[in-house]
This record gives C-alpha cells, sequence and structure tokens, in this order.
C-alpha cells in the first residue's frame, strides 16, 4: 500500500494558461485556507472549551458539536485537494507493472469511475439536504443545529471533487494508438463484467467485496472504491434510498473521537518543521555516547518520543529519517541497518497517542485511554528488544564506536536537555492530562497543538507561514483517512444487513477454535489483507465483523485491539506494498529493495512481540 505519486492527471497534458490557470490557482488556494481554516477553528475552539472548564469554573455545551462540523467540512475539502496533488490512497502495485502508455489507459478509466462517484456524492448530498431542510431537521443537542447546514458539505464537496476528476480527464492525453492496443478492451471488459456482476448477482456482500478489489486492483484510491461500490450496492438492490446514503457516509465521519487523528497528526507534525526533532535526537544521541551503537539506539528511543507526539508510524519514519538518517551514515552504519531502525522505529507508534487505537476505540466502542494504558507496555518492550538487536549488530561491525577522546560530560547533557525540554513536555502534556483525568484523549491532542504552536513562534521564532504549512499537510493526511472512514459508513451498513458478522460467528463456534485459536487464525489473515489495504480500511472492514464474535468468545476489547494496532504497525513496513518503505525511499534516495531488506529482522521481531501478546493478554492488560 502507497499514496500514488505517479500524478496521472497532470503528467499527460499541459497545465492551463493565463486565464484558467489564475482560476485554478484561486481555486486551489480558496480550498487550502478554507480547509487549514476549518482546523484551526476547531482547534481553538476545543481549546477554549478546556481553559473554560479547568480555569473559568463553566463549560461551554456547544463547542465539541461545532468542533466536530468544522473537522468534517476541512476533511471534505481536504479531499478535493488531495485529488488533485493525487494523493489518495490506492494500490499500485499491479498498475505500477504496466508500462506508461497502458497505465494512462487505465488511469483515465479510474478517474471516469471515480469522478462517476463523486457526481453520485454531488446528488446524494443534494438529496440529503433538501429531505433535513424540508423536514425541518436538527441535530440533537442543545444546540439544535439546524441539519441541512451542515449537510451542505456533501454537495458542496461531491462537486468540488467532480470538477477535479473533470480537469483530470481533460489532461490525461491518450497515449497514441491506445485504441488498438487489446489491453484498452481488456480494461473494458474487466469494468463492463463488473458492472454485469452488481446488477445481475443476488448477494449484496459478495457484489460489494468483488467489485471493491476489482477495483483497487486497477489502482482506484480504497475511499472511492468503497465509496462507488457501497453505493451502487445499496442502489441497486434499492436498500435505502439517496438521501440515507449520503446521511451514512456523513454520520460515518461525524465523531468526536475521530477529531484526536488531525489533531494529532497537527502536534506532531510541528516536530518536523521545527529545531525540536533535531534537539530530540541530539539530546538523546549525547545520552547513549558511550554504548557501543548508541546512535542506533538513541534513534529508537527518539522514535519512542516522536511516536508519543504524534501517533503516527508514517509522520515517525518520516521525521527519523530527516534527522536521524545522516547521524546513523555519520557514525558508520549502512543504509540497510540505518533504513531498517527508522522503519522499525516508525513501527514503535504504537505507544500512546496511536491514531490506530483512536480508529479501533471509535468504531468498537473501547475506551481509548484503556487502550493507551495497554499500548506503552508492548511499545517500550518493542523499543527494548530492536535496541538489543542494534547493539549486537554494531558490536559485530564495529559501528558508532564509542571513544575514550570524547568523554561524558554531565553538563553538556544539561545543555542538550535543556533545548529539548520544550519538545519533551509533548508526551508529557498529552499523557498527563489525560490519565490525571483533566482532558479526554481529543481534548490532549488540541492542547498538545495548542502548545506547540506557541513553543514554534514563541521560543523558536518559526514564522507564521511555516505552521501554515503543517496545518495544510494536517488537514490532507486526515482528510485521507477520513474520506476512506466515510466511506466504511456504506460498507459497515452492507455488513450489517447482511449479517456478516453472525455468520462468521456461528462457523467459528461451530468449529470449536476456542479465543486463542481464533486470534491465532486472525494473525495469518490480517498480514494478507495488509498486501491489499492500509491499516485504516483494515480496521474499518474487520472490526465491525470481529467484535461479536470476540466479544462472544470473551476476548478482551483491548487485547484485540493491541493485537490488531500491532499488526497495522507491522503492515506500514511489510513488503512490498507498506507505506514506510516509499517514505524512506523518498528521504534516503535508495531502491526500496534496500530498505525491504533492512527492515526484514524488524518485521520478525515484531513477529514474536505480536505472538507474545496474543498468547498472553496480561502484556497488555495488566495496567488496566
Amino acid at each position: 500500500m502507497k499514496i500514488n505519486s505517479n500524478a496521472p492527471a497532470d503528467a499527460g497534458g499541459q497545465a492551463p494558461a493565463g486565464v484558467l490557470a489564475k482560476l485554478e490557482r484561486l481555486w486551489t488556494s480558496a480550498e487550502t485556507v478554507l480547509s487549514a481554516g476549518f482546523l484551526i477553528l476547531g482547534i481553538l475552539l476545543m481549546f477554549y472549551q478546556v481553559l473554560s472548564r479547568y480555569f473559568f469554573g463553566f463549560s461551554i455545551f456547544w463547542t465539541e458539536e461545532l468542533v466536530r462540523y468544522l473537522s468534517i467540512w476541512a476533511n471534505f475539502i481536504g479531499a478535493s485537494i488531495i485529488v488533485k496533488t493525487d494523493e489518495h490512497v490506492n494500490v499500485t502495485y499491479f498498475v505500477d507493472k504496466l508500462n506508461d502508455e497502458r497505465r494512462k489507459v487505465i488511469n483515465q478509466y479510474m478517474n471516469i469511475l471515480c469522478g462517476g462517484y463523486s457526481a453520485f456524492l454531488l446528488f446524494t448530498g443534494v438529496a440529503l439536504v433538501n429531505e433535513a431542510f424540508l423536514n425541518n431537521s436538527t441535530a440533537d443537542s442543545r444546540l439544535g443545529t439546524p441539519m441541512f447546514i451542515p449537510y451542505m458539505i456533501m454537495p458542496i464537496a461531491g462537486f468540488l471533487i467532480t470538477c477535479r476528476f473533470v480537469q483530470r480527464i481533460v489532461r490525461n492525453k491518450m497515449p497514441e494508438g491506445w485504441l488498438k492496443d487489446r489491453y484498452t478492451y481488456i480494461f473494458a471488459a474487466l469494468i463492463a463484467a463488473l458492472f454485469v456482476f452488481v446488477f445481475t448477482s443476488g448477494s449484496p456482500i459478495a457484489v460489494m467485496l468483488v467489485g471493491m478489489f476489482t477495483l483497487m486492483f486497477m489502482g482506484a484510491p480504497i475511499g472511492f472504491a468503497m465509496g462507488l461500490m457501497g453505493s451502487m450496492v445499496l442502489y441497486s438492490f434499492n436498500i435505502i434510498g439517496f438521501a440515507s446514503i449520503a446521511s451514512k457516509q456523513f454520520w460515518a465521519k461525524n465523531s468526536f473521537t475521530l477529531l484526536a487523528i488531525p489533531f494529532f497528526l497537527f502536534a506532531g507534525s510541528i516536530i518536523a518543521k521545527t529545531p525540536m526533532g533535531h534537539h530530540i535526537v541530539d539530546f538523546t544521541v549525547y545520552l547513549f555516547k558511550k554504548v557501543r551503537g548508541g546512535v542506533g539506539i538513541a534513534v529508537l528511543v527518539s522514535a519512542i518520543i516522536f511516536a508519543s507526539m504524534s501517533g503516527s508510524s508514517v509522520a515517525t519514519a518520516a521525521t527519523l529519517a530527516m534527522v536521524g538518517l545522516p547521524m546513523l551514515r555519520k557514525a558508520g552504519y549502512p543504509d540497510e541497518l540505518a533504513t531498517g531502525m527508522i522503519g522499525g522505529g516508525g513501527a514503535l507508534s504504537i505507544i500512546p497517542p496511536n491514531t490506530t487505537l483512536v480508529l479501533f476505540g471509535a468504531i468498537s466502542g473501547t475506551s481509548i485511554s484503556a487502550l493507551f494504558t495497554a499500548g506503552i507496555f508492548p511499545g517500550i518492550a518493542m523499543c527494548v528488544l530492536f535496541s538489543v538487536y542494534v547493539y549486537i549488530k554494531a558490536r559485530k561491525g564495529n559501528y558508532g564506536v564509542a571513544t575514550k577522546e570524547e568523554p561524558f560530560v554531565f553538563s553538556e547533557l544539561l545543555k542538550l536537555f535543556r533545548k529539548a525540554i520544550f519538545a519533551l513536555l509533548i508526551p508529557v502534556i498529552i499523557l498527563g492530562s489525560i490519565y490525571s483525568g483533566l482532558t479526554t484523549p481529543t481534548e490532549a491532542a488540541v492542547v498538545a497543538s495548542v502548545y506547540g504552536i506557541l513553543v514554534s513562534l514563541i521560543v523558536y521564532r518559526i514564522k507564521p507561514a511555516v505552521i501554515y504549512g503543517v496545518l495544510k499537510k494536517a488537514v490532507q493526511m486526515s482528510a485521507m483517512i477520513f474520506f476512506i472512514i466515510m466511506s466504511s459508513g456504506l460498507f459497515g451498513f452492507i455488513i450489517s444487513i447482511e449479517r456478516v458478522p453472525q455468520a462468521l460467528l456461528s462457523m467459528v463456534t461451530g468449529q470449536n477454535i476456542g479465543p486463542l485459536g481464533f486470534l491465532m487464525l486472525m494473525n495469518l489473515c490480517i498480514p494478507v489483507l495488509g498486501f491489499f489495504l492500509g491499516p485504516a480500511a483494515i480496521l474499518i472492514m474487520i472490526v465491525p465483523i470481529l467484535m461479536p464474535i470476540t466479544n462472544q468468545l470473551g476476548i478482551h476489547p483491548v487485547h484485540l485491539g493491541m493485537i490488531l494496532a500491532l499488526s497495522m504497525e507491522m503492515d506500514f513496513i511489510m513488503p512490498p506494498l507498506g507505506t514506510n518503505l516509499y517514505v524512506l525511499a523518498g528521504s534516503s534516495k535508495l531502491p526500496v529493495g534496500t530498505i525491504i531488506r533492512g527492515v526484514i529482522p524488524f518485521i520478525l521481531m515484531m513477529l514474536f512481540a505480536l505472538l507474545a501478546i496474543t498468547i498472553f493478554p496480561q502484556l497488555s492488560l495488566f495496567a488496566l
């Protein structure tokens, strides 16, 4: 799984000139300003709620609802931006096997299909707004918001995204001789067969799964593949009306718990754009300077710190690649080991506040605080395991040898600590406020975000334009995740009405395999899904199916969450499609094959950790 960077929309033709170019820039600028503005306004409003509760002695009842709507609007508009930049997550492994001409043909087919889904999103959004307006629907809250107002983002986003795909279709010039190429007709026949299957099959779940995987195989973004097939199933089987289709997608994103994801991403992204990341690595490197392999161990310890700020494996790996990789190379570590360490360091993001755990908690209804508590020991234990491996490799290869000529000076360590203290306080603020009961995880992410902004502006004198850039990136990253979440609302509904969890539960109980046997079987199946899907998509698909089964088998939901979170972190570095592999390839300018060889030992150690957590639940549950 990777984020496609081939940009087929712009690669085949020339950018518009003159007035059209100015209009396009204005369009993109307006989307960027609005989406970033909605996100920062949501952060400030939520921060104001925390301040009013603990310092001013009163609570504001309307902020939570308004912030949810602001986040939804930000992510919908952000979805349009990343259609332009081609950053929606899709499976390109199979499409990349084609030559450039055939890749353009199949990209054009996917542009047309995704544009069709966007137009359907516009149409169903209009139906939803109209229904809410005519029925005078209001939010079930003290604020009593007329629901047609927040619903209006559905047709607006549908229109913007449709325009983006029309733009892609126009610019994606087809190669010469494409009408004579047999693959053009093979692709068309495959799509036609899919549509015939949709309207002739008697099984909604079969249509959903076959169609979704077919489209993803052909390179369609995951969110669009899920949304398109979900909409077609609900329409062709006449299950619900147009307005209900839009409603289910809107409410899939309308969750206070999910707000933690963009806020944590923003808080963590600040590290990469300020000197904080460098100060953390400098401090940990000096701390371990007299240890064989100390630079490598320091990078892994830094990974724990970075992970406790952002909760994102990709953000942690990207920051480590930028800050830690030059230090590792300077200390003599070979590229395979250095990139393997950074890939494995990204996987240490299982430590709180892990965004995968946030997503699992939102889907399953499990306490986020309990999940965060359960992630502390496995994260630290894996860091120790990785550090032992690095120490052994460094000793064997004579990397990063500690020298007597460079004595350890405590005053120097203290000076580096003073520089790093502002960054080190971020995880203290996040975890301290959560476990003390002062804030929810979402509010803790907001407090950390505001703290990061103030430190960046006041202490590090970072220009506001840099903060704005971080804000834009956080919107785009969260929009990518939330678009998949939105489309999953249809998928989850289809699974529910087809009673898939009940059928699987009967199958499992009939085989009498027991809780451990079921978890071991699950551990075998999930890595296979990781070859095709990203962590967010996997969780959204399987958690609604797994929860009834694991509840019946007596498996603790936190235990299940930890197993899934560790599996998802492993998927980030699992070849051939792990996202972090391509993040490292882009940062290091190394072949992906070199990076894969480097991460394999860390994958094996993670498999050992996964097996241990599966067999011994108390490794993650003992602190609860």
